[in-house]
């Protein structure tokens, strides 16, 4: 039993969703929907789309216009009685929606009384509403307005109801309300595209938005300037027919000529995205005593009218107001094929899948990074002003600088290189003349094949292009990997530093420096200097053949520095045994900061930028030169020349950590302890930026043989007490004091740069008996004898 009822249940269920789905596909209306359509005056209007509406019908009674539109497009529509002219759609859809919405009066209820008084008799005006196939969708009797009240009866109902007139305004207003003031019915967010025919001067531009870009496609190929056309598009959309009811010159005109809209003095066009019709409106005369004001008709009408174009001119219609800045319209991604004429030479490149190749001047790999910095900076490349010829005194456009022509045809993955340099069969992406450079102005002269205008380019945009027969040649220089170096010599300062890699002898895990002597590198330094030699790249190239009478000419007779590498055997060209190179950095080049280099015994000469040198000429040996652990340290001496004090380290009264005091036996009288903290915290890490000899007798030069002051510092370590040394010498500047770590006479000498705390040690203490100094002072100027 418990089963049957739960079964009917379902049924039941099921059953009354099929009655709601009937409903619904039924259009069976809910009750709060019959209580709207109980409401409206035009139920039937309710359910109808916008667009399915294409004619209303308006007979306002009493001798009065007849009033009939239809619509033409989906935002467009035409008046055809009791003229054929553009209707104004907002008027038009306003009323629609207002009918379709059209509510009965809460107040005033439906009245049945005789209908003559409230003009709904026989000379009544009428409201007919079709749809696009021309069946009537809603009809309407018009009554009296009175104040803002309109007495209507829809269809054949018996009862009048009363509405607010002022929904209903269109049907009693004058006919000129209902034509159309605009001249261009797109938004401006819809128009793909803009041309601008005009006779004088005789110009057609072309303009096309694309990706959000604006584009002049005629008479040049441009970028425009994206803020201008958009004012002009604004501007157009915004056109309107001048001075009310007298903007309308006359309807259905047949002699055009006395316009000038037989052969109108300029025609524009909008076209719609998606492919639309386009608007196009022809300009003519100027109207008589109104400069600003001309003559216009719409291409798909037959009426003239007048328009002001003060705003529009001001706007500015021709190719020089509406260009970018920008000269080149490309990507530089896409560009597949570059020539440059330049130097009586061709340069001719092509991209591959590998990367740029020069076909011409000579047959090689080219270096990307040179061509992609030319195509990026023609890219950004901007005029800072387009000049008329008549400015330009010798342009020099018949004898360019640079003659740039770039492609951008399709290219299958594999072709070959006799393939990619024949003559390209497409007519150029964009092409480039460059004529004078001004010096004073730091301008080049520039000109785009079609246009009018020369360019004033800014210099500085073009400083990839060739400057020698050298440009876009491959400037890696070497292409290595860092473990590939064993052994790294270089010359500097009349001194040679020796680096060797580990494992090159014995079991060294780090690279150790094996001359002028044995010890531990830098390794930030060392990484450095290989990382920039393992992927060395010139700066510029400077000559294919160097003599031996040339070097003199770039310094190669006295290297700034000689860099001597060896590689792992078979890690490069030269076969199974490793040959040791040699990098030569000479002179510096006139006018830059680069330096000229060449791999000696090879013919080419470089420029490389200075952070290479800085690289090359850095400190590789181990900078500390006094490191300990602070809480090992023990005892500290300070030896002037005519003092000395002893500091130890004891425990602190309270049994918390240690602080120094002046070892018994020493007077403290001129010391300031508070320093000592300090003095030991910047020993137990000590570095310097630079070894003045790694080794040898120490110079008497230095002033370390009696030095300005020698600090020693006992270390206690598990196995034993370890004393280290600082000797501070003569100065290099007010900052810098020469010094060693060595207690003989012979060792390392380094830079020491000296902060506050050191420049006061450097001073000697005084004594508890010293003197003044000086001792004798003059006596203040209030005691001394007048006369």
């Amino acid at each position: 039993m418990r089963y049957r009822s739960t079964i009917a249940l379902f049924i039941l269920f099921i059953a009354g969703l099929g009655v709601l789905w009937w409903a619904d596909q039924a259009k069976v209306p809910t009750r709060s929907q019959r209580a709207v359509l109980l409401n409206r005056i035009l139920p039937e209007l309710i359910d109808t789309p916008l667009h399915e509406i294409s004619r209303i019908e308006v007979d306002r009674g009493g001798g009065k216009d007849r009033i009939v539109v239809v619509r033409r497009e989906a935002s467009r529509w035409q008046l055809i009685e009791p003229i054929d002219v553009a209707a104004d759609a907002n008027v038009i859809e306003t009323l629609i929606r207002n009918l379709k919405d059209l509510s009965k009066s809460p107040d005033a209820g439906a009245i049945t009384d005789d209908p003559a008084p409230y003009g709904l008799d026989q000379t009544a005006g009428t409201l007919k509403i079709f749809s696009s196939s021309l069946k009537p969708l809603a009809y309407l009797k018009l009554g009296k307005t009175v104040a803002d009240r309109l007495y209507i009866r829809a269809g054949e109902e018996s009862s009048i109801e009363v509405v607010d007139a002022r929904l209903l305004t269109a049907l009693t207003a004058p006919l000129i309300k209902w034509r159309d003031t605009a001249l261009f019915h797109l938004s401006s967010f819809r128009v793909l595209g803009v041309s601008i025919d005009a006779k004088t001067p005789n110009s057609s531009i072309k303009l096309q938005r694309d990706e959000r870009r604006w584009r002049i496609l005629s008479p040049i190929k441009v970028p425009a300037d994206d803020d201008k056309v958009e004012g002009l598009v604004a501007e157009l959309t915004a056109l309107r027919v001048a001075e009310g009811s007298e903007g309308y010159v006359e309807d259905n005109a047949e002699d055009r000529e006395k316009y000038g809209l037989l052969n109108p003095s300029m025609t524009l066009s909008m076209s719609p995205f998606g492919g639309g019709k386009a608007n196009v409106v022809s300009f003519g005369n100027p109207v008589p005593g109104h400069p600003s004001q001309v003559y216009a008709m719409n291409a798909d009408q037959n009426d003239v009218v007048k328009v002001d174009l003060k705003l529009l001119r001001q706007a500015g219609l021709n190719t020089t107001s509406l260009r970018s800045q920008k000269v080149l319209d490309f990507l530089p991604a896409r560009v597949n094929r570059l020539r440059i004429e330049a130097l009586g030479k061709l340069f001719d490149l092509s991209r591959t899948n590998d990367g740029w190749l020069i076909n011409s001047p000579a047959k090689e790999k080219a270096d990307n990074a040179s061509v992609q910095s030319l195509l990026l900076h023609l890219a950004d490349l901007k005029a800072s002003e387009f000049l008329e010829s008549s400015r330009v005194a010798e342009p020099r456009f018949d004898k360019p600088s640079y003659k740039i022509k770039a492609w951008q045809a399709g290219l299958e993955k594999k072709k070959s290189a006799a393939v990619l340099a024949e003559e390209p069969s497409t007519e150029p992406l964009f092409e480039l003349t460059l004529g004078r450079r001004d010096l004073l102005k730091k301008t080049i002269y520039g000109k785009i094949p079609g246009d009018d205008a020369i360019l004033a380019l800014p210099t500085s945009g073009l400083d990839d292009l060739p400057k020698n027969a050298f440009a876009f040649r491959n400037r890696a220089i070497l292409d290595l990997k860092p473990q590939q170096f064993t052994r790294i010599s270089i010359e500097r300062n009349e001194s040679t530093v020796t680096v060797e890699a580990p494992g090159a002898t014995g079991s060294a895990v780090h690279w150790r420096m094996v001359e002028p002597v044995k010890a531990p590198v830098d390794d930030a330094a060392v990484t450095t200097m290989i990382l920039f030699l393992a992927n060395l790249r010139a700066e510029t190239w400077e000559s294919e053949t160097v003599s031996p009478n040339q070097g003199s000419a770039y310094g190669f007779d006295r290297p700034r520095i000689r860099l001597t590498f060896t590689l792992q055997a078979g890690a490069d060209s030269s076969a199974s045994k490793a040959i040791p190179k040699t990098l030569r950095v000479g002179k510096q080049k006139p006018g830059t900061l680069t330096v000229y280099a060449n791999i000696e015994g090879e013919p080419s000469v470089f420029a490389l930028n200075p952070a290479l040198i800085l690289a090359f000429e850095a400190e590789l040996h181990d900078p500390s030169v006094m490191a300990f652990n602070l809480e090992q340290a023990r005892r500290v001496d300070l030896l002037w020349p005519t003092r000395s004090l002893s500091l130890i380290k004891t425990p602190s009264p309270s049994g918390l950590g240690s602080s120094w005091q002046i070892a018994p036996g020493y007077d403290p009288f001129g010391f300031d302890l508070a320093r000592i903290d300090s003095l030991i915290k910047s020993l137990a890490e000590l570095k310097t930026p630079r070894f003045l000899q790694y080794d040898g007798p120490l110079p008497a030069s230095s002033g370390l043989d009696h030095p300005r002051l020698t600090i020693r510092v006992d270390i206690e370590t598990p196995a034993k007490m370890i004393r280290q040394t600082l000797r501070i010498g003569n100065n290099l500047s007010e900052d810098v004091s020469k010094a060693t770590n060595s207690s003989r006479g012979e060792g390392p000498v380094f830079i020491l740069p000296l902060s506050a705390v050191a420049k006061e040690l450097l001073k000697t203490p005084p004594r508890r008996d010293d003197l003044p100094d000086p001792i004798f002072t003059p006596d203040p100027p209030s005691t001394k004898p007048s006369g």
